[in-house]
């Protein structure tokens, strides 16, 4: 006999059963329902195994990536200010260039001024020879 609760759990309306032959076919496709169901159990907890260290693999690899930005971003942060220093490097020696430029014009003519004087010196001079003689 197999004992059956008609009123769910805790229900005090038990009723015996008698157990036949397609009641035994019925238990066997149970039993075997319940293997299956036990069997794919056993692969859900795999596949959850499975799931859980992909989970811990991407966690770590998103930790690395997070790190590998954060060093490349101070990397970047250093490499512009260096560009900064060359940019303010390249205009101050472009300024001197021009200063410069500006005092090999001011050279240049006081050189002629003084070229002229020389002229006038010398013509100045051979008068003044010229005279004494």
């Amino acid at each position: 006999m197999v004992s059956e609760k008609k009123g769910g759990i805790g229900s005090s309306e038990d009723k015996e059963l008698p157990v036949h032959l397609d009641d035994s076919a019925m238990l066997l496709e149970a039993i075997a329902f319940c293997k299956a169901i036990a069997k794919q159990q056993e692969e859900n907890g795999k596949a959850i195994e499975n799931l859980q260290q992909t989970i811990k693999n991407l966690q770590q690899t998103n930790k690395t990536l997070k790190q590998e930005f954060k060093e490349r971003r101070q990397e970047f942060k250093e490499r512009r200010r260096e560009l900064r220093q060359l940019g303010q490097r390249s205009e101050d020696t472009q300024q001197i260039g021009q200063q410069l430029q500006h005092q090999v014009q001011q050279n240049g003519q006081r050189i002629k001024e003084l070229s002229e004087e020389m002229k006038d010196l010398k013509q100045s001079t051979k008068h003044t020879a010229a005279s004494v003689r």
